[in-house]
């Protein structure tokens, strides 16, 4: 739980239905040259946790205005640097009484532009899972990739499960929380409210490779998975290259000293594929990932070219790019040791 982040609460109302806003309430001018933006706290001279302002690019141009909090704790900085999308709570449209739906969650491009409401989820943004995050528009849920590419639209289901082996459960008439109004709150918890209807599976890509499937007998393990995977001919099954970045990777030093140091001893670990190159970007994602019993972990993530030769540590909610060159040190050991 993200227990830093529990104060929140009293800054958000989820009392007001609030529908998905067709426009950007924050844009006061786009980033047409390209500069990089940065987050300016307002209240420096404030103990808080939550650090309202606004963003401004290199040459000081109001990108988005005040009003916007930045959704992770700062330290007392003048500025913080904005990496690829990056995600904002803004001050309206917080919450929608039917679904439970918090709208108070802005993600934006480097240009200035509102893409999509990430999934509130454990006190703030939904966690990337296998290089996707769950969205959230008019009592619908939807999938995006890493560079905020829409997998699945948010039109046709009330809730998805977080992406887990490789594959995404889509449910049209499920609750992503047991509502119940108490104080100013109208959710309860994470769980999901599960029917008795059938459910539609998709890889990782969007596609579909089940339709209408009773939740029981959903695959209940990874080799189950990926067995469907490869009978359905995806486009994520292993093939020659996959196969050998994956020895390039295993090969790292650094892994191995990273493992070595924190790497649970009982746990299996896999380069898991979850994004091929496409116009938009060049290059593989993998997720290095923790296997123990039913228990799974992507403990770190790689961008690597088809030959193999550029290697980058994606980090900052995958959208901060680390060549292989300066790394200087794998994420925190004393977080994944205090994870497992």
């Amino acid at each position: 739980m993200r227990t830093w982040f529990l104060t929140l609460i009293a800054l958000l109302s989820y009392v007001a239905a609030a529908q998905h806003p067709a426009h950007n309430p924050y844009l006061v001018q786009k980033n047409t040259k390209g500069e990089k933006l940065f987050f300016i706290p307002t209240d420096t001279g404030r103990a808080t946790i939550i650090r309202t302002g606004y963003v401004v690019n290199e040459s000081g141009q109001k990108i988005l205005g005040h009003g916007l909090q930045y959704p992770y704790p700062l330290e007392p900085s003048p500025e913080t640097e904005l990496s690829g999308n990056f995600t904002l709570y803004g001050g309206e449209d917080t919450s929608e009484a039917t679904s439970g739906f918090s709208y108070a969650l802005y993600t934006f491009d480097q240009s200035g532009d509102f893409l999509y409401h990430p999934y509130f989820y454990d006190n703030g943004p939904d966690y990337r899972n296998q290089g996707t995050q769950r969205i959230v528009a008019k009592g619908k849920m939807g999938l995006v990739d890493r560079l905020g590419k829409i997998i699945i639209p948010a039109r046709s289901y009330t809730y998805l499960d977080a992406a887990r082996w490789g594959l995404i459960v889509a449910c049209r008439n499920c609750r992503a929380y047991e509502l119940e109004t108490t104080g100013n709150s109208t959710r309860t918890g994470h769980e999901p409210a599960y029917t008795k209807e059938s459910y539609d599976v998709y890889a990782l890509d969007g596609k579909m490779l089940l339709q209408g499937v009773p939740y029981p007998s959903l695959p209940a393990s990874w080799e189950a998975a990926q067995e469907l995977i490869r009978s359905k001919g995806n486009v994520y099954k292993d093939d020659t290259t996959v196969q050998r970045l994956r020895r390039v990777l295993g090969a790292l030093p650094e892994i191995g000293h990273y493992l070595e140091a924190i790497g649970p001893r009982t746990a299996q670990y896999r380069f898991v594929l979850y994004e091929r190159p496409s116009a938009a970007s060049p290059y593989y994602l993998f997720g290095l990932e923790a296997y123990r019993a039913k228990h799974q972990q992507a403990l770190i993530h790689f961008l690597i070219s088809p030959d193999g030769k550029e290697i980058f540590n994606v980090r900052n909610d995958l959208q901060l790019l680390m060549p292989y060159a300066s790394w200087k040190t794998l994420p925190d050991e004393g977080k994944f040791k205090e994870q497992w």
